[in-house]
Order: C-alpha cells, then sequence, then structure tokens
C-alpha cells in the first residue's frame, strides 16, 4: 500500500513536479496540496489521476485557494473507488454565470464510506449540492462537519439510520432530535469549551448505547455524565471537559467496564480523581489544555498504575509532576509531551520508566537534551521550529542508544547532523520534514 503526500520542505517547485509526473506507482491514499508555492498544478493533479485515480481509496484535499465546483466534480470523476474523502478549503466557488448551474453532473460516490468537510459555513450548502448529497453517495458511514449551520439538516436526517461516525463543531436541538441507532463514534467540538449542553441531550445519550467512541468539548455537565456511564456502558475512548467537577463526582466512570481510553478537555482540578476506584481496563490517559499539578497524578495512580501512553498537550509542567510521572508509572510505553512548556532537568529521571519505547516532544521547551540519561527509548519524534545544532545531534545518541526511528517535524537540521546521526545508527530509519 502506497501513500503520497505533498508538504512544505525546502525542496523546489520542480522537484516537487518531476516526483509527481515521474511516478508510476499505483497509490491508494493520496493528500494533495493545491495552490501552494511547492505543490501540483490542478491540471498535473488531474493528468495523474488519469492514470491511477481508480486506485485511491482515500483522498484529502487542501487547497489554498479558491476551489470550484467544476473542478471538485471533475477530480472526483476520477476517483470512482474512493472510500474516504476529506475536503479543506479557502472557499468553493459554483459558475459564476449561472449559480444554480454546478458543472457536469457529480459522479455517484458509490463506495464512499467517510466525508469530511472544513470549509466555511456559507459554503457548505455549495459543497452539499456539488457533492448532489444525500442521494449520491448510498454508503456514508461517516461524516465530520466543521462550521455546520444548518444546510445539512437534510443530509443528517437521510443517514442517521445507517451513520456509524459522526463529528460536529456544534450540539443542537436539531441535532439531538435525531436517533442514529448504529452511531459507535461521536465527537461534539463547540468553538466555545465553556459551552453547557442542553437537557434534550440527556434523552439523546439514554437512546445510543451503541456507543464505543464519546469526545465532548465542551462543558459537561455532572448529571450528563452519570446518564452516560449508566447507559453507555460500550464505551472504550472517553474525551470530557470536567473543569468545574467537585470530588467524587467522576466516580461513576467505574460503570465504564471496558473503557481504554480517557482524554481531559481543559484543566483538571487536584482533586478530580477522588473517589474512583481503581480501572483494569484503562490504559491511555490525555491533558489537554490542563496544567496538572502533581495531585492530578497522585490520583490518577491510585485509578491506573498500568497506564501504558500518557500524553500531555499544551500544558505548563512543573518539575516535579514530571519526575512523579517517570518514578511511578512504571508501565509506561508511550509518553507524548506536546505543546508543553518544562525546563530542562523535568526529564533527567525519564530512565525509571523501563518500558518506555516511543518518546514524542512536540513544540516541547526543552532545549538541552545533554541533561537527559540514557534511556531504552526505540522511537523518538521531535517537532521544532527552530534551528537543530550539531552539539544537539552529537547528544541524541547518547541519550537514546537504542534508537531504531527518529523523526524530525519542522526543524533546520543541516546535512553534516543528518550524516551523524546515520552513522552512529545505520540501521535508524530517518524520517526528516524540513520547515
Amino acid at each position: 500500500m502506497n501513500q503520497v503526500v505533498f508538504i512544505h520542505t525546502q525542496m523546489t517547485s520542480s522537484a516537487y513536479r518531476l516526483i509527481w509526473l515521474n511516478s508510476n506507482r499505483l497509490y491508494q491514499h493520496l493528500e494533495l496540496e493545491l495552490g501552494s508555492r511547492f505543490g501540483p498544478t490542478f491540471e498535473e493533479v488531474l493528468q495523474k489521476l488519469q492514470k491511477f485515480g481508480s486506485h485511491i481509496l482515500t483522498l484529502i484535499i487542501w487547497s489554498q485557494e479558491t476551489l470550484t465546483t467544476d473542478q471538485l466534480q471533475r477530480l472526483l470523476a476520477l476517483v470512482p473507488n474512493v472510500q474516504e474523502l476529506a475536503i479543506s478549503c479557502l472557499a468553493i466557488e459554483t459558475p459564476r454565470n449561472d449559480p444554480n448551474r454546478l458543472g457536469a453532473p457529480c459522479p455517484k460516490l458509490a463506495k464512499l464510506k467517510h466525508l469530511q468537510l472544513s470549509v466555511v459555513s456559507s459554503d457548505l450548502r455549495a459543497i452539499r449540492d456539488a457533492l448532489r448529497l444525500p442521494s449520491n453517495a448510498p454508503q456514508l458511514e461517516g461524516l465530520a462537519l466543521c462550521n455546520d449551520d444548518g444546510s445539512f439538516a437534510d443530509v443528517l436526517r437521510h443517514f442517521s439510520g445507517q451513520l456509524k461516525r459522526l463529528e460536529m463543531n456544534s450540539a443542537t436541538e436539531r441535532l439531538f432530535r435525531l436517533h442514529f441507532p448504529r452511531l459507535e463514534q461521536l465527537k461534539l467540538r463547540p468553538e466555545n469549551r465553556h459551552e453547557q449542553l442542553r437537557w434534550s441531550c440527556f434523552e439523546f445519550f439514554q437512546m445510543h448505547r451503541t456507543l464505543d467512541q464519546l469526545s465532548i468539548r465542551c462543558a459537561t455537565p455532572r448529571d450528563l455524565i452519570l446518564t452516560i456511564a449508566s447507559h453507555c456502558r460500550r464505551i472504550t475512548r472517553l474525551g470530557i471537559n470536567v473543569a468545574s467537577f467537585e470530588p467524587g463526582e467522576l466516580a461513576c466512570l467505574a460503570q465504564l467496564t471496558k473503557l481504554r481510553r480517557l482524554e481531559f478537555i481543559n484543566k483538571v482540578q487536584p482533586h478530580v480523581f477522588t473517589g474512583c476506584t481503581p480501572m483494569a481496563s484503562l490504559d491511555k490517559v490525555r491533558f489537554t489544555s490542563s496544567d496538572p499539578r502533581v495531585g492530578v497524578f497522585q490520583g490518577l495512580h491510585q485509578l491506573a498504575p498500568q497506564l501504558t501512553c500518557l500524553e500531555l498537550v499544551e500544558a505548563r509542567l512543573a518539575v516535579p509532576v514530571v519526575h512523579f510521572i517517570c518514578e511511578n508509572f512504571s508501565q509506561l510505553e508511550v509518553l507524548v509531551f506536546d505543546d508543553c512548556e518544562m525546563e530542562p532537568e523535568a526529564l533527567e529521571r525519564i530512565n525509571q520508566l523501563p518500558r518506555l519505547q516511543d518518546l514524542r516532544l512536540i513544540g516541547s521547551s526543552l532545549r538541552d537534551y545533554s541533561k537527559l540519561p540514557p534511556t531504552n527509548v526505540r522511537h523518538l519524534t521531535i517537532s521544532e521550529w527552530r534551528e537543530f545544532t550539531a552539539t544537539e545531534m552529537v547528544n541524541i545518541p547518547e541519550s537514546f542508544p537504542m534508537l531504531e526511528t527518529f523523526i524530525s517535524i519542522g526543524c533546520s537540521i543541516n546535512d553534516r547532523g543528518v550524516e551523524m546521526l546515520h552513522q552512529t545508527f545505520p540501521k535508524c530509519s530517518i524520517n526528516i520534514t524540513r520547515r
């Protein structure tokens, strides 16, 4: 299975086109960036899709400029077997001479199972009509909408009996009046995290016992958590916003005996796990925008000392917090710091995690890798928008002697630094994505 991804690098535009035009591989998963300085032109994309478009199963379109409905339909005509389609663009434009004319009829999206649309709300109606929804996608099982303005109300109603995955950036009365008997995954992500869910949603969750994955970005009332825990017993992944929860109000999670992954969206109080009983099924926890203190992890250790994956996102982490994690969660295999602020000495005890295999430092404020002791980490990801010095490259093999995969995203690393890493780890897979 092959995949091509167009991304910003230091390669020239001509080099990109040469790679694209000369490739004879039959890609199944294609991510296109249209309108960028280095990406292919629209006509070049059409030219290539005429050769292997029938093999495409996943198509992701990123456009930094206006995409017309005619262009969209010409693209889709060349990928008749696409199963997953994602469209993110600056704007959608219908033909100027006749707003009601959408060019050539959109081909039947007979095998489309998942559709994701990231466009401004004023363009949703145009893209809905360009795709000839709902009648044009008989097998649709998943729908993700950003900036929904109600244009897809009829589409949601039409597909309500077959949708398994649904993602919305709004939680409206109109949504909660619908019934999705096959729904397994639901994400509600209103822009305002402090927005309270409507009371009508309680009956909605009482009816949807088939849910396997649930994420609610806005403020989640205590009584709603009780309702979910009582009626949605199949949940294995749960994301909730519990910023205002009092001690003991999460104890109901004990009813979710299949829960494996738990995410906290927004800040959490140090007492958030007070009253909770151990959950043997839980193996991954993620904190987003939470700035957790030591007390949070003390409670988490009581709840799930067996955690194998811990992710910390957009957090300010004091040195004692990271030290506690390293000293107590001995089963951790994956540790992620994503856009976190912490001092260099915070990770000086990381070697106390004997099973740690995968370490990801994304947008980290960490600068001095010489303070890291040797670890068993085999997969290292570093994503920072800055210059990476030769000295730092020398420190990487010293701190990560078992390295098998090194991924660098956004870092400016010169060829000498890459060559040095290759000489130290001849069998290491090195993936450098420059800014």
